[in-house]
């Protein structure tokens, strides 16, 4: 809210609102509809910081690479489909994972089904 607030105020900042891929370990189900919820209600902001993080702390620990990789992907990609669908930018992170970007970037974003609802 803070973010958002001061972003109200200064025509130079845009908000940006998603899941970092440092906090898709902590997801929730329904996140993709409240984070949707959110953008509706914020038309100016931007959808991030999304992407892809091979050097993110959540990765680390036994079985922790494989389970929250596929996490970042799933997430990554949800909220790509997020932005297409309410036609906002955005703002991408990644680290050490640049081919898996691309591949993802070049798919076609509505093969995921996510539908913008009013």
């Amino acid at each position: 809210e803070k973010v958002i607030a001061r972003c109200a105020t200064d025509q130079r900042a845009v908000p940006g609102l998603g899941i970092h891929p440092w906090r898709v370990h902590e997801l929730c189900v329904g996140w993709q509809r409240r984070l949707a919820n959110r953008l509706h209600e914020h038309p100016g902001a931007i959808v991030g910081e999304i992407g892809l993080c091979k050097c993110a702390r959540n990765l680390r620990g036994p079985g922790a690479k494989a389970r929250v990789w596929q996490l970042q992907v799933q997430a990554f990609v949800q909220q790509l489909q997020i932005a297409a669908a309410l036609g906002r930018p955005a703002s991408v992170h990644c680290v050490k994972a640049h081919g898996t970007l691309l591949e993802l970037l070049q798919r076609p974003v509505t093969s995921l089904g996510y539908q913008a609802s009013n």
